[in-house]
């Protein structure tokens, strides 16, 4: 028993060889948004124009809209007082139902106030179903309305009249034909993207409805319910959407025609579910419409508030996430090979990363597009179908000599700010993920969560015999710092410094750690040597160790990481009785003087789980401007200390880490 508990011990703090990869795969960033032709709606564009009024309509969501759409909830769902306001503005009014000030404007898609409606059917008053079956879409055949009566399913069956389509006397500026054959070949055009067919019917046909949406997509089951099987989709067109032209039109029917996709994929109970996030079936359907036909004018209309609000989260958002798709496009992800996974995902979370924004490219500009500067890159603005110069107003931090401010972006988010660094000379900013800070003079630095730059426009030198100053320019402020929100959010700050205090005379030995950030791979082999009941030296190992090691000081205090694995075993007598993998993780802390790391010891004895903290001296040996020496088995001696009469540790653990900065 006592071999086994000092086994266990060795394993722990026997520490393994690891390596490191990287989640995904670095992607180019490309120039331009995926997009393509419209195709058959060459043939349109002989059709009547729509009005001015129309047209103007078209190009942004009013504020009412916007009002409505803004109260979706953090989590991607919608409420049942939206739903029933989102319904209100878009198909007619519901008893009891107040809507927001402003004019009501055209929203493109009726398709997601329906939806959240028949979502919410049990939530509503019997006198808001009956005023809302009136207004909703209904199935049909290509040709003619059916007559007989469709129960919609729901715990509140939902049945259909037809008086309101059959008394309207609206004659069509086309026929259902028309829109059937251009609904299907936008069924082909985004089948051949996304490599899977729909595989139900579509159609599309006119209500002759004058409502405050264009278009709306209904999904039926073979009974024509909301619930069960997808076996027909069916695309409602407007009035607003028979007087669209070209262009607008085709983008409007491609909107619509991805709802059938998406329904098809994550099945009627999801997609009449207002709890099932809008930023993927919304935002979606935006981006698959104004990337097929990029050169409509209403691709603007969701933009304005992406734009606007890099605080508001993705998850919270509904058709305005089609900003978020057209970056991810342009970080060089093909989102038409990830909008199924996404669609297939199971929580908001896991559709982030099945999105593919979880790698560098995309997080290491997502926040410093909102800028909207190209001149400073590619990573320093947002473009894509319809985007409009809008942009938000950044936050200005002060940042002079002695001084810190915090900066931070909340999951799923971005920050933006303006850096004024007064009389500093030099600027240190730190963040626990991704940041990205640029001048006017053309210097773009995306920030590896720690970076030192010299902001004095003469430069930074620094006396002989003491410590270099950074070579990072960065001038010509006030900076642009972009703060995107990883999964785990984002924390920083930025502080200012004086040349004078920061070129302090740097001894060249001694073991006291100068200012500056020191960082590097640490590697080594030990032996250990186990004792047990007095019965001399029962076993031996032999354990190897690398990892990285990071030590900060400000010349008084520092604060790092270490983290460092290795391989082992353990040996009684001439044969191998144990075999194990451990590893240590924790921070540096402390005086310069007399640097500290805490963390914790795992790893395994025959098969066993092993754990167990720790808090022990970094064992400095030398310290300079130029690096930081120590020694790991003197560390790792103290650490085993308590089982010292069990256990003997020896061998090289010398390590070696140069400055950075």
């Amino acid at each position: 028993m006592v071999v086994r508990r000092v086994a266990a011990l060795v394993a722990t703090v026997a520490l393994v060889a690891t390596g490191c990869t990287s989640s995904g795969a670095t992607k180019a960033k490309s120039s331009t948004s995926a997009s393509a032709s419209p195709g058959a709606f060459a043939a349109s564009t002989s059709s009547p124009a729509a009005s001015p009024a129309v047209q103007q309509a078209a190009l942004t969501a009013s504020p009412a809209w916007q009002t409505v759409l803004a109260t979706v909830s953090a989590d991607g769902s919608v409420s049942t007082a939206t739903a029933l306001q989102a319904f209100s503005l878009a198909f007619g009014p519901l008893p009891g139902v107040s809507l927001p000030p402003g004019n009501a404007g055209v929203l493109e898609d009726g398709t997601g106030p329906m939806r959240w409606l028949v979502g919410h059917w049990a939530d509503i008053t019997p006198t808001q179903r009956a005023a809302a079956i009136k207004l909703l879409p209904h199935p049909q055949t290509q040709t003619q309305v059916q007559t007989s009566p469709k129960a919609l399913g729901g715990p509140h069956p939902m049945t259909v009249t037809d008086a309101a389509y059959e008394t309207s006397g609206y004659k069509a500026q086309r026929t259902n034909f028309f829109y059937t054959q251009e609904a299907q070949q936008a069924e082909q055009e985004i089948a051949a993207k996304v490599g899977r067919p729909l595989g139900i019917p579509v159609t599309a046909y006119v209500n002759g409805l004058s409502t405050n949406y264009q278009g709306a997509t209904s999904v039926y089951s073979p009974s024509g319910a909301y619930t069960g099987t997808p076996a027909r989709c069916q695309v409602a067109i407007s009035v607003q959407g028979d007087q669209l032209a070209g262009d607008d039109l085709g983008e409007m029917i491609r909107h619509e025609v991805w709802h059938c996709f998406e329904a098809t994929i994550v099945g009627l109970h999801n997609y009449y579910n207002p709890s099932y996030p809008q930023w993927i079936i919304e935002g979606q359907a935006e981006w698959v419409g104004t990337t097929l036909v990029p050169t409509a004018q209403q691709d603007s209309q969701f933009w304005p508030p992406y734009l606007t609000e890099p605080g508001k989260s993705l998850f919270s958002r509904a058709y305005s996430a089609v900003g978020f798709w057209a970056q991810l496009a342009e970080s060089g992800t093909d989102v038409w090979s990830e909008l199924i996974p996404v669609l297939e995902a199971s929580g908001n979370p896991a559709a982030f990363e099945a999105s593919g924004a979880t790698g560098d490219d995309f997080l290491s500009d997502w926040a410093a597009g909102y800028f909207r500067d190209a001149s400073r890159g590619a990573a320093w603005d947002i473009v894509g179908p319809g985007a409009t110069s809008a942009k938000p107003d950044p936050t200005t931090l002060t940042a002079p000599a002695g001084r810190t401010a915090d900066a931070s972006a909340q999951p799923y988010t971005a920050a933006v700010y303006t850096v004024n660094p007064v009389d500093a000379d030099l600027e240190h900013f730190i963040f626990s993920g991704h940041a990205r800070v640029s001048d006017t003079s053309g210097h773009d630095y995306p920030i590896n969560k720690d970076a030192l730059m010299c902001v004095k426009p003469a430069g930074c030198t620094c006396p002989a015999g003491a410590q270099p100053p950074p070579s990072v320019p960065l001038t010509g402020g006030p900076f642009d710092l972009a703060v995107t929100g990883d999964p785990s959010g984002d924390s920083g700050t930025v502080s200012g410094e004086s040349l004078k205090d920061y070129c302090q005379t740097c001894p060249t030995s001694g073991t006291a750690i100068p200012a500056g950030t020191y960082s590097g791979p640490i590697s080594g082999s030990f032996l250990e040597s186990l004792h047990v009941s007095g019965q001399g030296q029962d076993g031996s190992g032999q354990a190897s160790f690398t990892g990285s090691l990071t030590i900060r000081s400000d010349g008084t205090n520092v604060f790092g990481t270490i983290a460092v694995k290795g391989p082992g075993s353990a040996v009684i007598g001439q044969v191998i009785t144990t075999n194990f993998f451990g590893g240590m993780k924790g921070n540096v802390y402390g005086s310069a003087s007399d640097p500290m790391s805490k963390g914790s010891l795992d790893g395994e004895s025959d098969g066993t789980p092993t754990h167990s903290t720790y808090n022990a001296g970094l064992h400095v040996t030398n310290a300079s401007c130029a690096s930081v020496s120590g020694d790991l088995v003197a560390m790792l001696q103290e650490i085993t200390k308590p089982v010292a009469q069990y256990l003997t540790l020896s061998g090289k653990g010398t390590w070696t880490i140069p400055r950075k900065n």
